[in-house]
């Protein structure tokens, strides 16, 4: 792109330092127009690299969130599975605790039925 000064001198005839006054200045607007591009590019990295970040973050929060919700599930589990299991063998040990008491008993009710019986026999 050339300035006022360049497209004037356009339409006649150049002289060599008026050429190559435009031909510099077309090479000066040249470089403004790199590092214009360049700053723009400079000023958009922070901004990809900041939303590339965010949205990592953001990924790896819900992955943890995840995570956590699968961890507490299992920890449920198992809880209610213990619970169950500490039922059965409160259950276990009622019935054996009720198979060892009435085994006892009849013994004793046994062991009393025969000593009386001794005794019919002695009184017959």
């Amino acid at each position: 792109m050339l300035s006022w000064q360049g497209r004037k001198l356009c339409g006649r005839r150049l002289s060599g330092r008026q050429r190559w006054m435009a031909i510099r200045e077309a090479e000066l607007q040249m470089e403004v127009e790199k590092k214009k591009a360049f700053l723009q590019t400079a000023k958009l990295k922070p901004e990809l690299l900041s939303k590339a970040n965010v949205e990592y973050d953001i990924k790896v929060q819900e992955e943890n969130s995840q995570l956590y919700r699968r961890q507490k599930e299992a920890e449920a589990e198992l809880f209610e599975r213990q619970k169950k299991a500490e039922a059965q063998k409160a259950s276990a040990d009622a019935e054996l605790y009720t198979r060892q008491h009435t085994a006892k008993g009849s013994r004793r009710s046994s062991s009393n039925w025969e000593s009386r019986s001794h005794l019919l026999r002695i009184h017959s």
